[in-house]
């Protein structure tokens, strides 16, 4: 399995596991979550996207080369976005 897919599973594992644990405490205390949905949908908007531009043909004889900066802005991205929600369920849970 090359490098960047790893990091992607792993990414994935743990925007599942987090969100998950956020909609399950969220739910079991009684509090709206559709800004987790919200927030899943917009990380998976991310995640096509990125999947768009790594997998069209240019038909550069170096084509998928670059995708560094890319893969980067979108990773930093999800992350900002899962902090964000992460600190939206502990300002309304205190």
């Amino acid at each position: 399995m090359s490098e960047p897919t790893k990091i992607i599973l792993k990414l994935g594992i743990v925007l599942s596991l987090v969100y998950s644990l956020l909609i399950w405490f969220s739910l079991r205390s009684g509090k709206d979550i559709t800004i987790y949905l919200v927030s899943m949908v917009i990380n998976i908007l991310i995640a096509l996207w990125f999947w768009y531009m790594a997998t069209r043909r240019t038909g550069d004889p170096q084509d998928g080369m670059g995708l560094g900066p890319i893969m980067l802005a979108c990773g930093v991205a999800t992350i900002l976005i899962l902090l964000i929600s992460v600190i939206v369920y502990f300002i309304r849970r205190f």
